[in-house]
């Protein structure tokens, strides 16, 4: 096993044209050998005109499972909406109170006292 690792080290360094110093020094780069490559083909050509016009199958879903995943879905999407209305109150509550903005008023009054 040693010895197919320095083999392929011998052969990066043979194919990098890097010294055997370079490598054997603590402040050496850092070098990995490619071992395979598969070519994909670049981004900037269109799609194939085999899968241009292909055109997915819509799922079969029966009626009676449509309807209970509907019911599913409205039943999550109104606790959601309930608990996002519950924290948007406590929200309205803690910033918007009498004795809040009487808290706020006192802080800044003291504020610029403290400033002048």
């Amino acid at each position: 096993m040693a010895r197919l690792v320095t083999n392929s080290l011998q052969l990066c360094v043979s194919q990098l044209k890097i010294s055997s110093k370079i490598l054997d020094s603590r402040k050496s780069p850092c070098i990995q050998c490619i071992r395979c490559y598969r070519p994909r083909k670049p981004f900037w050509l269109p799609m194939a005109k085999s899968k241009m016009f292909r055109i997915p199958k819509k799922p079969c879903i029966p009626t009676e499972e449509r309807i209970e995943l509907e019911r599913l879905y409205n039943v999550w999407r109104t606790n959601v909406k309930s608990i996002q209305h519950y924290y948007k109150e406590q929200l309205m509550a803690q910033t918007t109170g009498p004795e809040v903005i009487e808290e706020r008023r006192q802080r800044a009054i003291e504020h610029q006292l403290n400033c002048v």
